[in-house]
């Protein structure tokens, strides 16, 4: 345990780069001496870490974080893609402790400022071109009901990745969320981002319209109800459908369909009423 590990990722996707930090700290909380490995940055080949509240570095045994690789397949049955890797960790490891998340949210750096304004909804409304069916096609119609009803939002979609790299728009983006009273996303990086700065409030009014891509319990038990599902179950679900334009790493042996049978009917059939109704009871 007084070996230095390096988690190091073999993709740079905003979302996996949030879980290994996470994983980054639940070691240290556990007494493992543990960095998030340097070189690693985005697709642009911007660097992240300097976003994350954990040990940054280099050296040490270094251990590949991934949800979907050939060595730590993507397990349906699984009660979160965090419990696949710790079982993995332990393996690798050769560790036959129990390693216990004491540190339910992505940790962030943040600090508050008192010139941004607060905004009553914070959302998430993209997923960006990984996994397509996670989108929620009604954002625009839900921004026009608030606006009707007076409801001031901000879409953190809008800064594009920028804000990721910018230090002006990033700490925009941390006060955004730590001053909102209602927080809508999707099961995306940004959403696990705001877990960092959305439990430091307390609040529990943040949602999640979770398609059935992945099931709400796997991708979001470690956080410790800090999110809210609002969902349209189907028995399809999870159905792990890939980008159309895009491989998915599938566990051995999984057949995946090339397209959706039942017409995406897990965000379809969610309307922009029922979001907004979810709103408008928490604000």
């Amino acid at each position: 345990m007084e070996k230095k590990i390096a988690v190091t990722l073999n993709n740079y996707r905003f979302g996996d780069q949030m879980m290994a930090a996470f994983f980054t700290q639940l070691l240290n909380d556990n007494g493992f001496n543990a960095v998030y490995h340097i070189d690693n940055g985005s697709k642009n080949n911007v660097n992240f870490c300097h976003l994350l509240d954990v040990p940054i570095g280099s050296a040490g045994d270094e251990f590949p974080f991934s949800y979907a690789t050939k060595d730590l397949p993507f397990d349906l049955a699984d009660k979160s893609h965090i419990d696949t890797t710790i079982r993995y960790f332990k393996r690798w490891a050769n560790y036959d402790g129990e390693l216990i998340i004491k540190t339910p949210y992505v940790p962030v750096k943040f600090q508050i400022d008192s010139f941004t304004p607060p905004v009553d909804v914070v959302l998430v409304t993209d997923v960006g071109s990984y996994a397509v069916t996670k989108k929620w096609p009604y954002f625009e119609e839900l921004k026009k009901i608030l606006e009707k009803n007076n409801i001031s939002y901000v879409d953190l979609s809008d800064f594009g990745d920028n804000w990721t790299n910018n230090s002006e728009l990033l700490n925009k983006v941390n006060n955004l969320l730590y001053k909102c009273k209602v927080f809508v996303g999707l099961d995306t990086g940004p959403t696990h981002y705001a877990t960092g700065i959305l439990s430091k409030k307390h609040q529990k009014n943040n949602f999640i319209i979770q398609s059935g891509f992945n099931l709400f319990s796997q991708w979001s038990s470690h956080y410790k109800d800090l999110f809210q599902p609002i969902e349209n179950k189907q028995p399809c679900a999870p159905c792990v459908l890939p980008n159309p334009t895009n491989r998915y790493v599938a566990p051995s042996g999984t057949k995946l369909p090339e397209k959706c049978e039942s017409n995406h009917k897990c965000m379809k059939e969610i309307t922009p009423k029922q979001v907004y109704e979810y709103i408008k009871n928490n604000l």
